[in-house]
């Protein structure tokens, strides 16, 4: 889904946070439905999904407060996904 959003296989985006995934969990991600779908420089999860759902991503980054002139694509699909399920 984020590379879909996107519409580019990599993107950059700023990371200014204490917290991580404890990368000893990352495989219990892998072997479930979540999916990390995004990672740092280190390859540390930035970005998890749950498959299937249909909008489901938690960030550990902040998309709302990085774009000025236009949504952040993932608020974007946020927001679409919302008014889908509306319908």
């Amino acid at each position: 889904m984020a590379r879909r959003l996107y519409g580019e296989a990599e993107a950059l985006e700023e990371f200014h946070c204490s917290n991580e995934l404890n990368a000893r969990h990352q495989p219990l991600f892998e072997a479930s439905a979540l999916r990390v779908s995004g990672v740092g420089d280190r390859g540390e999860a930035r970005i998890v999904e749950l498959v299937g759902a249909p909008f489901f991503m938690a960030t550990l980054f902040l998309p709302q407060l990085v774009a000025v002139n236009e949504p952040h694509p993932i608020v974007d699909g946020f927001i679409a996904a919302v008014a889908r399920s509306v319908r």
